[in-house]
C-alpha cells in the first residue's frame, strides 16, 4: 500500500470500498496556553501547554447544545463521527488565523490520513494559529444538515466552515472532487472562486491529486503543491500577519504565492513542487489524535521513509514523491514509542510507499520488536514487494496472530515486467509465498494490474495461470490465495501518461479471458475493479479546467461519495459529460500528443519531460523485446538523471546517546501477558486480580457504539499504565468485560465493567483512567471482585423521560391497554408489560427490569422499549440509570472514615446485592 505525505494528501486505495486512505505521524512541543478540562467532569486548576481538552468547555458554555445535537445525532448514522472531542485533540477558542484541515470523504477515512495528521499537529504546536478538522458528512447527516439549516462544522469548536480564514483541502483520489463541493456548499462557501466575496474564507487544496487538479481550480483560489510538513506553518505565518489589517482577497493570495509550493489557481505562473528535505532528521508526531469511530487503518503508524527510485512506470506515486529520504532507526524507535504511549493503541504500522526497501529495516523491526515485547502490541508491514519479501523479517514482526501478507507482482510475465519497470521475478513470487505458507501465514494477498500499454490478451492469460498456480499451492499447504486485479488507469506525471486507458469493451474481455484461466474451485479468491469507476477516474485525471462544468453537473445532480462503490453512479457522471458535448469514454481512452502541453504541466514537479519520455522508448524497446534492460534504482544503482537529486542512499544514523536514544530509553511498556508479569515463570495466582468499575456513559460517549467503546477503554488502559492480561489463543485481546450493551444513543450513570490486571489492583485506578477517558467516560467506582466468575448482572434501572405535557400516569394506562411490539428480523413478538414494574421518582417515570425478565415468555430489550417510546410519544428518551449486579467487592477507592473496604455500600451506583 502506499504512504501518504505530509501534504495535503495522498493517492491510492483502499482495499474496503476503492478509495484512498493513508496513515499516521512530527515532533514539536505543544504551546498555546489554554484552560481546559484535565479529565471529564473535573477542571485542571492551572493552565498547561498544548493542552489537550474535551468537548466540556463548549458544551458548558451553550446549555442548549447537548439536546439539539443529541437529537440531530440520534437520528443518522455512525453518529459518533461528528462528535468531536477525541483524545489529543486540540481546542484553541478565538484563536486567528483559523486553518480548516478539510478531507473530502468521511471521518473513519479521513482519520486515516498521515498528511491531515502531520499538519495537524504542526499547526496546533504553534502560538497564534489553530487548525480544525472537517470530513465530508455521510448522506443521511448531509440530508439532515440541509433540512435543519445548519452549515457544516468543524470537529474541535463547530465553528462552521465560512468562519475559518483558510480552508485546506487535502485531494487524493479524484472520485471525491464532488465531496470538495459538497462541502464548500454545506459550510456557507459559494463553490466558485468568482463568486466568493472579501469576507469568505480562502480555498486551497494540496495532496498528490493537486498536481494534476486542473478541473477543480475553478473552484479554489490556491494550489498547494508538494510536501507541506514546514510550507503549512509559513502560510498561517502569512495569514497572522495580516492580523488588525485591511488586506483584499487578490493580495492575500499574491502574499501567500510567495510561499514556495504555492501556486495562484486559474493563473500560468508556474510553481515548483515543495520537498521536505528536512525529513530525515525530523520526527514524527507526538500525539495523534485517537479515533473515536474506528478508522479503516485504525493504528499508529510511522512514516520511515518516503520517496521512491524503483522507477515503476505506471506508479504516479513512486515518481511524484522524489527524491528517496529515510529515517534512521532510532528516530523510528523514538516516534513509535512517544505516539503508542500517547494514543494507546495495540498495533504500529511501518509506513512507506516500499517500506522492505530501507536499508536498515531489520533494524527497525528489532528495536521495536524488543521494546514491545511482551506488551501485546503488534508491528506491521504493508504490501511488499516480490523482490523484497524478507522471511526473516516477517518473523520478526508477527506477534501472535499470523493473518497474511500482501504481495505485488502487478503482472504476470517478464516481458510486461520490463515493460512497467517493476522487477518482480515469477520464480521469486512462488518462493516468497511456499515461504509464507511454510513459515505458518495462511493466507497470501497478491495484487495486479490489467490494461497497461502493450498488454495482450496472452499476457492477461499468464496473470491467470500464475493466479492459477498459486492457489494449486496453497492447496497443497493449506493457505489461501486472495488476488485482486485493477484496471490501469494512466496519470499524469508518469511515463505512460501519454497513453489512454484501454476501451471498455478490451478491458471486459480481458477479464473474460482472465476468469478463463481461473480454476473452478480451490483456496482462492479474485476481485475484480470496476470498470466503470476507472474511467471516470482517468477522465478526471486528465481534464482541464474547461471539464469542471461537467464536475459542478454531478454534485448539483446529488451524486457524492462517489469514492464508494454503493455510492457510484456511471450514468450521472455518463450524462453529465454528455451534456457538455464530452463523451466520457473518449475522455478516458484519449492518448495525448508528445508535443500537446498537458494541463497539469502548468505545475513544475522537478522531473524533467525529456526523463519521461526517455522511460517512453524504454517501454517500445521492452514491449518489442529488443531490450532487456531495465531502469536502476537511483538508490542502489546509477542515476537515472530524472532532475532531481539523489539522496536517500545512506541514512541518517544518530550516535548513541543521542537526546533521542536518551528520551525512548526511559519509556517502558508494561508486560500484558501472564508469563511475561513475573520474571520469565508464571507468576503466582495471587499476583493477578480482577477489579470491577462502574462507570457513566453520558453524552458524547453515548454516541458510540459498544464495540468502540471497548476499543476506547483498552487505549485508556495503555495510556493510563494499568496492565491488564490477555486472553490466550493467536487473536490476543485484553481480558476486559462489560455486563450489557447499552443502545446506541442511550446515556447510562451506571455500567457495570470487569478488567484481569496483571498485578494487585492500583489504589489509584479511577484516578488513572478519569485522565485519559475520552468525554463522556467517567469511572464512578472500583474494586477488587473476591470471586473471578461470569459478570453476576441481576437487572437493569431505567429513567424514561416523557416530553412536556404527558404525565407518567398516561404511557402507564397505555401499556396496560396493550403489550408493546417488539420487531425481529422475521418476526413480530408482543410482550406485555406489568405496571408493577413501573413507579414515579423525582417527576419521571422509572421501570426496573431483570435480566431474565419475560413478559409471556418473551423478553423485551431496552432497545425495543426505546423504539416503542418515539413511535407511541414522539420525543421520550430512556436512560440507564445503572445495572443491578450481585457481588462482593473490595473497594479500591473506599472512604477510610466510614468502616472496612469489605462492606456492602450503596457508593456511586445505587443498591448493590450480595450474593
Amino acid at each position: 500500500m502506499e504512504a501518504r505525505r505530509a501534504d495535503f494528501g495522498g493517492s491510492g486505495r483502499c482495499s474496503l470500498a476503492k478509495k484512498p486512505v493513508i496513515e499516521e505521524n512530527i515532533s514539536g512541543r505543544m504551546r498555546g496556553r489554554v484552560k481546559a478540562c484535565f479529565f471529564p467532569g473535573r477542571r485542571k486548576s492551572r493552565e498547561r501547554e498544548g493542552i489537550i481538552v474535551t468537548l466540556s468547555d463548549w458544551m458548558e458554555s451553550d446549555p442548549d447544545f447537548r439536546r439539539r445535537e443529541r437529537k440531530g445525532l440520534g437520528e443518522i448514522a455512525k453518529p459518533g463521527r461528528y462528535l468531536g472531542g477525541e483524545v489529543n485533540a486540540v481546542r484553541k477558542p478565538g484563536v486567528r488565523p483559523a486553518l480548516a484541515l478539510c478531507f473530502p470523504d468521511i471521518y473513519e477515512i479521513g482519520m486515516s490520513h498521515l498528511g491531515l495528521k502531520i499538519l495537524y499537529e504542526a499547526v496546533n504546536a504553534r502560538e497564534g494559529m489553530v487548525a480544525e478538522r472537517v470530513f465530508a458528512p455521510w448522506f443521511d447527516e448531509a440530508a439532515r444538515l440541509r433540512s435543519a439549516k445548519e452549515p457544516l462544522v468543524s470537529l474541535e469548536t463547530r465553528r462552521p466552515l465560512s468562519s475559518f480564514d483558510l480552508i485546506g483541502f487535502s485531494l487524493s483520489y479524484e472520485l471525491s472532487y464532488p465531496d470538495l463541493l459538497e462541502m464548500l456548499f454545506l459550510g456557507g462557501v459559494p463553490i466558485r472562486r468568482e463568486q466568493r466575496g472579501e469576507e469568505d474564507p480562502l480555498v486551497m487544496a494540496g495532496g498528490h491529486c493537486a498536481l494534476h487538479a486542473s478541473v477543480l481550480e475553478p473552484f479554489l483560489d490556491l494550489v498547494f503543491l508538494g510536501e507541506a510538513d514546514e510550507g503549512i506553518v509559513e502560510i498561517m505565518e502569512v495569514l497572522r500577519g495580516f492580523s488588525g489589517k485591511t488586506v483584499s482577497r487578490r493580495e492575500r493570495c499574491e502574499a501567500l504565492a510567495q510561499v514556495e509550493g504555492v501556486r495562484i489557481a486559474g493563473s500560468n505562473r508556474p510553481a515548483r513542487r515543495r520537498i521536505f528535505y528536512g525529513f530525515e532528521e525530523s520526527s514524527e508526531i507526538r500525539k495523534p489524535v485517537v479515533t473515536g469511530v474506528a478508522g479503516v487503518h485504525d493504528r499508529f503508524a510511522v512514516e520511515i521513509m518516503r520517496g521512491c527510485t524503483r522507477g515503476c512506470r505506471f506508479c504516479q506515486a513512486g515518481y511524484i514523491t522524489r527524491p528517496q529520504r529515510y529515517r534512521s532507526p532510532v528516530r523510528i524507535e523514538e516516534s513509535a514509542t512517544v505516539g503508542l504511549k500517547a494514543t494507546g493503541y495495540d498495533e504500529v504500522s511501518l509506513i512507506s510507499l516500499s517500506a522492505c526497501d530501507h536499508p536498515e529495516i531489520r533494524e527497525i523491526a528489532r528495536r521495536l520488536h524488543d521494546r514491545l515485547k511482551g506488551s501485546g502490541i503488534s508491528i506491521s508491514i504493508p504490501s511488499t514487494r516480490v523482490d523484497a519479501f524478507d522471511v526473516e523479517l516477517n518473523k520478526i514482526t508477527a506477534t501472535g496472530r499470523k493473518t497474511g501478507i500482501t504481495l505485488a507482482p502487478e503482472v504476470g510475465n517478464e516481458r510486461m515486467d520490463r515493460i512497467i519497470n517493476k522487477g518482480t521475478d515469477p520464480v521469486k513470487l512462488e518462493e516468497a509465498v511456499r515461504a509464507a505458507f511454510r513459515e505458518g501465514w495462511r493466507r497470501v494477498k497478491l495484487y495486479y494490474l490489467i490494461g497497461l500499454p502493450f498488454e495482450g490478451n496472452e499476457d492477461v492469460a499468464d496473470i491467470g495461470e500464475q493466479i492459477r498456480k498459486m492457489a494449486s499451492l496453497a492447496r497443497r499447504m493449506k493457505g489461501f490465495i486472495q488476488a485482486s486485479v485493477s484496471v490501469f488507469c494512466p496519470k499524469p506525471w508518469t511515463p505512460f501518461q501519454w497513453c489512454g486507458m484501454e476501451r471498455p469493451e478490451v478491458l471486459k474481455e480481458k477479464i473474460r479471458i482472465l476468469r478463463g484461466r481461473l480454476p473452478r474451485r480451490g483456496p482462492f479468491r479474485v476481485a475484480f475493479h470496476s470498470i466503470e469507476e476507472s474511467m471516470v477516474e482517468a477522465a478526471l485525471a486528465r481534464a482541464d479546467e474547461e471539464r469542471a462544468l461537467v464536475l459542478e453537473e454531478v454534485w448539483r445532480r446529488g451524486a457524492t461519495l462517489q469514492s464508494w462503490s454503493e455510492r457510484f453512479s456511471f450514468s450521472v457522471w455518463s450524462e453529465a459529460f454528455a451534456k457538455f458535448g464530452f463523451s466520457i469514454e473518449e475522455e478516458a481512452c484519449r492518448a495525448f500528443g508528445f508535443d500537446e502541453t498537458l494541463p497539469w504541466e502548468k505545475n513544475d514537479i522537478g522531473l524533467r519531460k525529456e526523463f519521461f519520455l526517455r522511460e517512453w522508448e524504454k517501454t517500445i524497446r521492452a514491449a518489442r523485446e529488443e531490450d532487456r534492460y531495465k531502469t536502476p534504482d537511483c538508490s542502489t544503482g546509477a542515476c537515472s538523471n530524472c532532475g532531481l537529486p539523489c539522496l536517500g542512499s545512506h541514512p541518517v544514523v544518530l550516535k548513541p546517546g543521542s537526546e533521542g536514544e536518551e528520551a525512548v530509553s526511559k519509556i517502558v511498556f508494561l508486560p500484558s501477558k501472564k508469563k511475561e508479569c513475573k520474571g520469565s515463570g508464571t507468576a503466582p495466582e495471587n499476583e493477578y486480580q480482577t477489579v470491577g468499575f462502574f462507570f457513566e456513559k453520558k453524552y458524547p460517549a453515548s454516541m458510540l457504539g459498544h464495540l468502540d467503546m471497548m476499543r476506547a477503554f483498552e487505549r485508556a488502559f495503555r495510556r493510563a499504565e494499568l496492565p491488564f492480561l490477555l486472553s490466550e489463543g493467536f487473536n490476543q485481546r485484553p481480558r476486559l468485560r462489560f455486563a450489557l450493551a447499552l443502545p446506541l444513543g442511550m446515556e447510562s450513570g451506571g455500567e457495570y465493567g470487569e478488567v484481569d490486571l496483571a498485578g494487585p489492583g492500583s489504589e489509584d485506578f479511577s484516578v488513572r483512567l478519569n485522565r485519559v477517558l475520552p468525554a463522556g467516560l467517567r469511572i464512578r467506582d472500583a474494586f477488587v471482585l473476591k470471586e473471578r466468575r461470569t459478570v453476576p448482572v441481576t437487572g437493569c434501572r431505567y429513567r424514561i423521560h416523557l416530553p412536556a405535557g404527558i404525565a407518567p400516569e398516561v404511557l402507564i394506562r397505555r401499556l396496560e391497554e396493550e403489550p408493546v411490539a417488539v420487531h425481529g428480523k422475521k418476526t413480530v413478538n408482543f410482550v406485555k408489560v406489568s405496571p408493577e414494574k413501573f413507579r414515579i421518582e423525582r417527576n419521571a417515570l422509572e421501570m426496573e427490569i431483570p435480566v431474565s425478565w419475560n413478559g409471556e415468555g418473551k423478553t423485551l430489550s431496552a432497545g425495543a422499549f426505546l423504539r416503542f417510546l418515539k413511535e407511541e410519544f414522539p420525543g421520550s428518551d430512556l436512560e440507564r440509570v445503572e445495572v443491578v449486579v450481585a457481588l462482593q467487592k473490595n473497594s479500591l477507592n473506599a472512604d477510610k472514615e466510614t468502616g472496612p473496604p469489605w462492606r456492602l455500600e450503596e457508593r456511586c451506583c445505587g443498591a448493590f446485592h450480595a450474593s
